[in-house]
C-alpha cells in the first residue's frame, strides 16, 4: 500500500470510480511545480505516455506533477506531504511572486464569446483581446506550466484572435506557432476528443463569421473594409 500511496498515477474514472497505476519508469520520477513533461493514460495500451511540454536541454531532470499546480505553495506542501519531501523549485522558493502569478493564471476565463464580440464590432481596437492574452500566455510559460490545461486554453484564445485578424492582414507569424503548439499538447494529453473537436468546430466558426462582419467581407455587413483595418494595426 506505501508504495500505491507515494508512487501511483491516476489513469481514468470508471463506473464513479478512480483507478490509479505504478508505472516502472513514470513513477520514479520527481515533482515539480514547474513539470517539463505532460501525460495520459493511454486506455488502448494501458500504459501512461509521456511528452515534452517544452524544451529540454541535455542533462536537465525530466519532471513530473504530484499535486494541483495552479493552488498557491502552502497548499501544495500539504498535498505533498505524503510523499515526504519538500519541494524546492523556483515556484517554491519564490512563493510571493509565484502564489501571485497563479491566482492570477486561475482565474482565466473562456475568452471565446468575448472573442466574437470582439470580432463582429470593428469599432473596437485589434490588439483590445490579443495583448491581454499575449501576457496571460507569456505568464503561464513564465511559471513553467506549458504542460497545463490553462496553457491548451490560452493558445487556443491567442490562436482564434489572430484568426480573426489574419481574414484582412497578411497573418501574424507567430499564429502557425502558436497553432502547432495548441494542437501538439492537446493531442499529448488527449484534450481533444470528438465532442471536444465538434465544439472547436462551432466555435470557430462563430468566431470566423464575426471575423468576416470586421473586415467587411460580410453580406450586408458594414465592418471595415481591408485597408480600414490593415490601416488600424500600423
Amino acid at each position: 500500500m506505501g508504495v500505491m500511496r507515494t508512487n501511483a498515477y491516476e489513469v481514468c474514472h470508471l463506473d464513479g470510480r478512480l483507478y490509479t497505476g505504478v508505472f516502472k519508469d513514470l513513477s520514479r520520477m520527481n515533482h515539480s511545480c514547474s513539470p517539463n513533461t505532460t501525460s495520459y493514460f493511454d486506455r488502448a495500451s494501458l500504459s501512461k505516455l509521456l511528452f515534452a511540454a517544452r524544451d529540454i536541454p541535455a542533462g536537465t531532470e525530466i519532471t513530473s506533477q504530484y499535486c494541483g499546480l495552479l493552488q498557491p505553495r502552502a497548499a501544495r506542501v500539504q498535498m505533498l506531504k505524503p510523499y515526504g519531501f519538500r519541494c524546492t523549485c523556483t515556484a517554491c522558493t519564490k512563493p510571493l511572486e509565484s502564489d501571485t502569478n497563479r491566482l492570477r493564471i486561475s482565474r482565466m476565463k473562456d475568452a471565446v464569446p468575448a472573442i466574437v464580440k470582439w470580432a463582429g464590432n470593428p469599432a473596437l481596437p485589434d490588439d483590445l483581446l490579443l495583448r491581454p492574452a499575449l501576457a496571460m500566455l507569456e505568464l503561464i510559460e513564465a511559471e513553467g506550466l506549458e504542460g497545463s490545461p490553462v496553457h491548451i486554453r490560452a493558445l487556443y484564445h491567442v490562436v482564434l484572435m489572430m484568426q480573426v485578424l489574419a481574414v484582412a492582414n497578411a497573418p501574424d507569424a507567430r499564429m502557425l506557432v502558436y497553432a502547432l503548439k495548441w494542437a501538439t499538447l492537446s493531442w499529448c494529453r488527449m484534450e481533444v476528443d470528438r465532442e471536444q473537436q465538434a465544439k472547436f468546430k462551432k466555435e470557430r466558426e462563430n468566431v470566423m463569421a464575426a471575423a468576416m462582419v470586421r473586415a467587411g467581407l460580410a453580406p450586408g455587413g458594414k465592418g471595415k473594409g481591408l485597408g480600414d483595418v490593415q490601416g488600424n494595426t500600423e
